[in-house]
């Protein structure tokens, strides 16, 4: 039979070692986000932020554009394809392929 004494101490000593484990845990976690803020920080500064707020509505990622669904994106990849291959021109000379 197991001796309730020893039942007590093994929870005991497992409940201060998840706790151990959960107070490690939450200063690494912050310890890695005040590094990532001071990257984040660095990056809000550089001028290439700028240029995004330049860029088309149409062009930006659908994982910004909560109520697109996956198949719009798709959609658009096939007619900028379609209208590149529009304006390509059939007299010149195929390309050769480099790999082959």
């Amino acid at each position: 039979m197991i001796e309730p004494i020893k039942v007590e101490r093994f929870v005991l000593c497992f409940f201060i070692l998840t706790l151990l484990t959960m107070w490690l845990n939450w200063f690494r976690f912050i310890n890695i986000w005040c590094h990532l803020r001071t990257i984040l920080d660095y990056l809000e500064n550089l001028p290439i932020r700028t240029a995004f707020k330049r860029l088309p509505h149409e062009k930006s990622l659908p994982i910004l554009q909560g109520s697109s669904s996956p198949g719009t994106f798709l959609l658009r990849q096939v007619l900028d394809r379609v209208r590149a291959l529009a304006y390509v021109d059939p007299s010149a000379k195929p390309l050769r392929n480099q790999f082959a």
